[in-house]
């Protein structure tokens, strides 16, 4: 069944807020911009119910399919064979090293084993060609089955994508995954390092190996259970015990090196630390950027979060842990990231994500202030959604450094 642009399918039964947002993605493709979408949930919930439903909702979009499956688990790039496929005709208007390293990954043509790299870039550039004639939607199901090379490559183009008019949409079923050790994290690290590069090496905030940040690593390792969950934990942990809170011990410029010295910091200095330490250890991680829903008034740690983050921008950090995905941390408070953690953006550190930037132009002995309220968003039926929300919310590309960010994070 097909439908016109002005025709609207029903609502799946008990799925309205999920219709709707379905419904938002396409809207929003149709004026050019992209989106990704992850659908979550235990077998048999309804996450293909939902991709079908989309699928039938998306009249004058081309739209392609991949299915995840066990058989082809061991086969390299077998279920973007199958997304790329009726696409295939415009490889020949890739740039060629691109085309190259595609056609080679696909069997077309022969030579040595492509760059990982070339091959995420030659999708990227594949879905921006065929969405040039109409808005794309691209419906991955079954992905727990997806081979790795297909779901590392998926994964390098969802963070990439911005206004090629592509949506794409997968499911990921809840499962079970045993923590992986710190030893079987090393057999990984080049391999986490080519994927999430940016969130790896060292930056101007966050420079690496340190003889002060190498003795933190080795602290966190013997509190920690051997597991990369017990790491990262240990090591904020080791962070908000360590290092003290203290307004004015550095400034909006200071790398983790000023902390070190001063064993003080704010929020912005606390995240990186624990930044340097995941980074140093092979872990990806990034810099958070947002603000902490206050407690009421009456609750005895309400006083120390408007100091901290309350009333003020805050800033924790994001851990890459295969298995689980992005893991938040919050050094600064020590205490579990929630639904009360508003996260407004991320990036490799504070630079990329300041919370206030530009030019303020007044006259002399003028002061600048920002005020921010905090309120739970409205679901389509006008009912509040604080419950929903999420620490780690749908991705969004690391935005370009500002060149001269100027208020600290506190």
């Amino acid at each position: 069944m097909t439908y016109s642009p002005l025709e609207t399918p029903r609502p799946l039964a008990g799925r309205g807020p999920e219709s709707a947002r379905l419904g938002r993605l396409l809207a929003d493709a149709r004026t050019g911009q992209s989106a990704v979408l992850v659908l979550r949930g235990e077998p048999g919930i309804g996450k293909t119910a939902l991709l079908g439903y989309v699928a039938e909702r998306a009249a004058g979009f081309k739209v392609v399919r991949a299915t995840g499956a066990e058989s082809e688990l061991e086969l390299p790039f077998a279920s973007l064979h199958q997304l790329c496929g009726p696409m295939l005709g415009g490889l020949g208007r890739l740039p060629p090293p691109q085309r190259d390293a595609l056609g080679t990954a696909f069997g077309l043509s022969s030579g040595a084993q492509p760059d990982r790299f070339l091959i995420g870039l030659a999708v990227l550039s594949l879905l921006a060609d065929a969405a040039e004639e109409r808005p794309l939607l691209c419906l991955v199901d079954d992905a727990q089955w997806l081979d790795r090379s297909s779901a590392q490559v998926l994964a390098f183009v969802a963070r990439r994508l911005q206004a090629e008019s592509v949506v794409l949409a997968h499911d990921s079923p809840a499962t079970t995954v045993a923590p992986i050790t710190l030893t079987e994290l090393d057999a990984r690290r080049d391999d986490l390092k080519e994927e999430y590069y940016e969130f790896v090496a060292p930056t101007e905030y966050v420079p690496h190996h340190l003889p002060e940040i190498s003795e933190l690593v080795h602290a966190a390792e013997k509190a920690g259970d051997g597991g990369v969950t017990g790491f990262v934990e240990a090591a904020s942990t080791l962070i908000h015990e360590k290092f003290s809170y203290v307004k004015g011990a550095t400034h909006v410029h200071s790398s983790i090196e000023d902390a070190l010295k001063a064993g003080a910091g704010v929020c912005q200095d606390f995240a990186h630390l624990l930044l340097s330490v995941v980074r140093t250890r092979g872990f990806p991680g990034r810099y958070v950027s947002g603000y902490i829903v206050p407690k009421s008034t009456g609750d005895p740690e309400a006083n120390l979060e408007e100091v901290i983050g309350g009333q003020a921008s805050h800033a924790w950090v994001e851990v890459w842990l295969p298995g689980t995905g992005w893991y938040p941390l919050d050094p600064t408070l020590g205490a579990p990231v929630g639904l009360r953690h508003i996260r407004v953006g991320y990036g490799r550190d504070y630079g990329d994500v300041a919370p206030v930037r530009g030019v303020y132009k007044g006259h002399a002995g003028q002061r600048l202030s920002v005020d921010v309220r905090v309120r739970p968003a409205l679901d389509s039926d006008g009912r509040e959604q604080l419950q929903k929300t999420a620490s780690v919310p749908t991705e969004l590309p690391v935005e370009e450094r500002s060149q001269q960010p100027e208020q600290q994070q506190q």
